[in-house]
């Protein structure tokens, strides 16, 4: 039988007062080698729309416009930030 060996308090104040940083293991050294985002970028899905680089706006709708929008996304085959974005230029004629 292994019985692993309880860690001593030096050990646990080693751990909780550790002022080095961690060290990245060698699958992910590898993985940021091989990817072709800079270093300090994020990794993952793209962006699928041209605003979605721009600042954030949280906008609270009512229920049925919001469904109205979905489906005209749907239709159109557009993303709804870019429904919203062009209804906005629209309307302040820009």
């Amino acid at each position: 039988m292994n019985k692993t060996k309880k860690p001593s308090l030096s050990d646990m104040n080693h751990f909780i007062n550790k002022t080095e940083p961690r060290k990245a293991t060698e699958k992910k050294v590898t993985a940021r080698a091989n990817s072709s985002v800079k270093k300090g970028g994020k990794v993952g899905r793209p962006k699928m729309n041209k605003y979605a680089t721009e600042a954030p706006l949280n906008v609270k709708i009512p229920k049925d416009i919001h469904k109205e929008l979905k489906l005209a996304s749907v239709k159109k085959g557009r993303p709804m930030v870019e429904i919203i974005v062009d209804a906005v230029k629209q309307h302040l004629n820009i």
